[in-house]
């Protein structure tokens, strides 16, 4: 394990403070804070994050790229479960210490695990979206990916003249899935 590339692939994700660069008002503001996530969003997939380690150590992140969080404490009034980056569930005595990242899971977990690996790291392009109803955001979020991801297989596969659609195929719980 001799490049951070190798130690943060290998490390755990930090539970510690973290540097945020938060977008108000066309500002960039520093704020430490811990990274959490909205109980059953889609899991996160090492192999997209190690990849993303590999694109910030090789100082090739985009920082167009915006993270999108909220408050942990409006997250908790809205009665969600919120979890710490290794799944544990925050309560409402110390989510002012963070922001649950609502879009850009993976790459905010990338910038974890650097940190844990002892590297300086600051999660650029950040912006607070304190949502009035997060699952639906979530949920475009997520139907959004997985259309994406679909088509981009299907043009990988020869694929042309066609559309992906979503099926819904359950409502308790909602349950979406792509043809």
């Amino acid at each position: 394990l001799n490049t951070p590339t190798e130690k943060a692939i290998q490390s755990t994700a930090t539970t510690g403070f973290v540097t945020f660069n938060v977008v108000k008002d066309g500002e960039t503001i520093k704020e430490s804070k811990k990274i959490a996530f909205v109980k059953h969003n889609r899991p996160i997939d090492t192999k997209r994050v190690d990849k993303y380690i590999y694109i910030i150590t090789q100082n090739k992140y985009e920082e167009a790229y915006p993270i999108i969080v909220a408050e942990a404490e409006k997250i908790l009034e809205k009665e969600y479960t919120v979890i710490d980056i290794n799944g544990k569930t925050i309560d409402k005595t110390t989510a002012t210490d963070y922001y649950v990242i609502l879009d850009g899971q993976h790459r905010g977990t990338a910038f974890a695990k650097l940190a844990a690996a002892g590297e300086e790291v600051e999660i650029p392009n950040v912006y607070i979206r304190n949502k009035e109803n997060i699952g639906e955001y979530l949920t475009d979020i997520n139907e959004a990916f997985q259309v994406g991801s679909d088509a981009v297989k299907a043009a990988n596969e020869g694929k042309t003249g066609m559309m992906i659609t979503l099926n819904r195929n359950g409502e308790d719980p909602y349950q979406c899935g792509t043809s």
